[in-house]
């Protein structure tokens, strides 16, 4: 009788070394930093063309990357923790700092930096009246940027 209750003894304790371990786990796991908490850029593609758009300085392309972008796909071009979408530095390249190619066929696009303000019929990466930014996040404490590519934007 003694064995048995020494055994529920043993028993009680790991079910309640194992509880509060959970518990640990679960709390930690909830205080980790996830993606909805960055302010977050895409570029969307409108065209019934697949895109190429690569990121360089000052008409010279620096990054290896090109990223094509399929009819009517979304590239993100940045996720990160900064004051604004237009202050975002990510591994592709840095939003408010380098030049943007798109190409489209024989077609391309240019746009320059710096971020703009300028009236909103001006459709440029760098006019940041021609973005959509709605807030995101739990507490809408970050922006959600998107700037879209148009078919007239090759014009």
């Amino acid at each position: 009788m003694k064995m048995l209750h020494n055994l529920k003894k043993k028993v009680l304790i790991n079910l309640k070394a194992l509880v509060f371990l959970s518990g640990i786990l679960f709390v930690s796991s909830c205080l980790q930093r996830v993606d909805e908490a960055n302010n977050q850029a895409y570029l969307i593609n409108a065209t019934s063309d697949t895109i190429v758009c690569r990121i360089g300085k000052d008409r010279f392309i620096y990054y290896n990357d090109s990223h094509l972008i399929p009819p009517h796909a979304t590239l993100t071009l940045a996720d990160a923790l900064e004051s604004s979408v237009f202050d975002i530095e990510s591994s592709k390249g840095t939003i408010n700092k380098d030049t943007i190619f798109v190409y489209r066929g024989d077609d391309s696009v240019v746009w320059s930096p710096p971020f703009r303000s300028l009236p909103s019929h001006i459709h440029s990466f760098y006019n940041k009246n021609a973005w959509t930014i709605k807030p995101g996040g739990f507490d809408d404490d970050y922006e959600i940027g998107t700037f879209v590519i148009y078919d007239n934007d090759f014009n």
